[in-house]
């Protein structure tokens, strides 16, 4: 009897089990791949804690470090005088300067004409209070990452980029004004009253 119940217990064991195997783990999903067109435009977008370190390609063949207007705040224009809103910006910023102190604010144009001979006869006839900039290969525009102009970007006094926008209508100009708002430098202090010579 012992024989019979060790052999039925050793048939038992070596039955197949009719228990579920658990599932395995699904494997990660891997991240997608970042092209390098991406790569190359996330490399080039202004960083918001790193100040903007460019030079102004100017129209007389001379650049302009941003590093020399610090301590103002920037309001700067990549476009084209053919782009819709290049002389709306004009003529707000134009009166946004002639209300406020000298060295509070700078304004920065920076035109991707072919031609600079329409835009010097421009500047020539009527200048603005801007740093007029000309760059027709659109390097400016490449190296802050920007795909399509107009684009404009407003800079604190210590050169980060604080805001941006790719239009120039009404509500992108109220926009760049908030931000300008936001970090404008505060009004040099009033000069001191000449003391008034006592009479002898």
């Amino acid at each position: 009897m012992r024989l019979l119940a060790a052999g039925l217990l050793g048939l038992a064991l070596c039955q197949p089990s009719t228990q579920t195997p658990e599932p395995a783990a699904p494997t990660p999903a891997a991240a997608p791949a970042v092209t390098d067109a991406a790569s190359a435009e996330a490399s080039a977008a202004p960083q918001a804690d790193v100040p903007l370190a460019l030079d102004v390609p100017l129209i007389s063949g001379d650049a302009e470090p941003l590093a020399s207007v610090r301590g103002t705040a920037v309001v700067m224009l990549l476009g084209a005088t053919d782009l819709p809103g290049w002389d709306d910006f004009r003529r707000h910023y134009e009166a946004r300067l002639d209300g406020l102190e000298r060295g509070r604010l700078t304004v920065i144009t920076v035109a991707n004409d072919a031609d600079a001979r329409a835009l010097q006869t421009e500047w020539d006839r009527d200048p603005p209070p801007f740093l007029l900039g000309w760059d027709p290969d659109g390097a400016m525009a490449l190296r802050l990452g920007v795909a399509r102009l107009p684009a404009a970007f407003v800079l604190d006094a210590q050169g980060h980029v604080v805001g941006s926008v790719g239009a120039l209508d009404d509500a992108a100009l109220a926009e760049l004004d908030g931000w300008i708002d936001d970090v404008l430098p505060p009004p040099p202090p009033a000069p001191e009253p000449e003391p008034v010579p006592e009479p002898v």
